[in-house]
């Protein structure tokens, strides 16, 4: 068994995060919005239409697209190149959900977590436990994935997962990605989403969920506003 406990970042990437909706446990979950002239939307890419989300189809020939806090595009081209289905997305828009007039001004994708597979669980013969940076992911039959498949992934495998979160503050995923191997003598790129815990201003350390995160690199400026425990945030940086 291999764990990786400590993230230590390296450049001066920690957001805090717009919530859509909260499970139980406060984790965020999709499928949920508002509707009417301004829309709010956020649900798992079902179809390309130009796309389809919470059974919505949303014009997005003009929308802007962020993909993992970069604008990479504006238009269907780059929902093509980077929404794939089964990924959780924000939509922002106008027009009015119900009859199927809506178009999106903005599309937002972040991953839930993207590092190395740590631990493989063979729950049956459908269901699968993984960790990724100490976050628990839940992959079964339905999850859609790319560059891998449900029999196939490894330990050390670099993933990006895309999901939802339950009362037990594990990624359900409806989406992942195989982007490589794990090599740690090369840095590897990794991040998580997820709720500040056990936050320590003189380690400069904090958690989310079962990972340690080491931010004693970012300039105290570019922290986030009000950065305490319970805030919602995203992270990047590379494994110590």
């Amino acid at each position: 068994m291999k764990t990786y406990p400590l993230i230590k970042l390296l450049i001066a990437s920690c957001s805090v995060l717009l919530l859509i909706s909260c499970g139980s446990s406060g984790g965020p979950s999709a499928g949920g919005g508002i509707g009417g002239t301004g829309i709010i939307s956020s649900g798992t890419v079902s179809a390309y239409g130009s796309i389809f989300v919470n059974g919505t189809e949303f014009d997005t020939s003009d929308a802007v697209i962020v993909v993992n806090g970069e604008e990479v595009g504006t238009g269907d081209r780059f929902v093509l190149d980077y929404l794939d289905i089964g990924k959780v997305v924000l939509v922002e828009g106008t027009g009015d959900m119900d009859d199927n007039s809506a178009v999106a001004n903005r599309v937002t994708y972040t991953d839930n977590v993207a590092g190395p597979v740590e631990i493989i669980a063979d729950i049956n013969a459908t269901t699968k436990n993984i960790v990724v940076l100490g976050q628990r992911v839940i992959l079964n039959v339905l999850t859609k994935f790319k560059d891998t498949t449900f029999e196939n992934i490894a330990q050390d495998d670099l993933v990006a997962v895309s999901g939802l979160v339950d009362d037990e503050a594990k990624i359900r995923a409806t989406f992942i990605e195989k982007t490589g191997v794990f090599d740690p003598v090369n840095n590897n790129m990794v991040g998580v989403t997820g709720f500040v815990a056990n936050l320590d201003a003189d380690l400069e350390t904090f958690q989310v969920n079962d990972l340690i995160v080491d931010y004693s690199e970012i300039d105290p400026d570019d922290l986030p506003t009000d950065f305490t425990d319970g805030s919602w945030v995203e992270v990047e940086g590379t494994l110590d």
